[in-house]
C-alpha cells in the first residue's frame, strides 16, 4: 500500500512540476509576445514597415490571438500598398475581437 502512495504522489509531484513550467513558458511567451508587438509599432512610427512585419510574424508564429498583432500588420501592410493582405488580417482581427470598432472602420478605408 506503502508503494502505491509514493507512487501515486509521485505523479502528483510530477503532474505539479509540469504544469507550473507550462504556466512559466506560456507566461514568458506572452511578455515576447508584447515585447515584439511594441518593438513593431515603433518601427511602424520610423515608417520600417517590412522589419515591423517580421516582428509581428515572430509574434504571430507564438501567439495567433491577439488581435492588435494582426491590426498592426494590416497597418502595416497597407503602408506598402499591400491591401489583400492587410484586408486578411483586419478581417481575422474582426474575428478576434469583434466589439473593437476601430477595426471595422480600418477595414472600410481599404476599399
Amino acid at each position: 500500500m506503502q508503494s502505491f502512495f509514493f507512487l501515486s504522489m509521485k505523479k502528483i509531484a510530477s503532474i505539479f512540476i509540469f504544469s507550473f513550467a507550462a504556466l512559466f513558458l506560456n507566461a514568458q511567451s506572452k511578455i515576447r509576445v508584447h515585447e515584439l508587438n511594441d518593438e513593431a509599432e515603433l518601427l511602424i512610427a520610423k515608417k520600417e514597415y517590412i522589419e515591423a512585419i517580421e516582428l509581428l510574424e515572430k509574434a504571430l508564429s507564438i501567439d495567433t490571438t491577439l488581435y492588435r498583432l494582426y491590426k498592426n500588420r494590416a497597418n502595416a501592410y497597407t503602408k506598402i500598398d499591400n491591401d489583400s493582405l492587410a484586408k486578411f488580417d483586419l478581417d481575422k482581427a474582426i474575428l478576434l475581437a469583434p466589439n473593437e470598432y476601430d477595426l471595422y472602420y480600418l477595414r472600410g478605408r481599404i476599399f
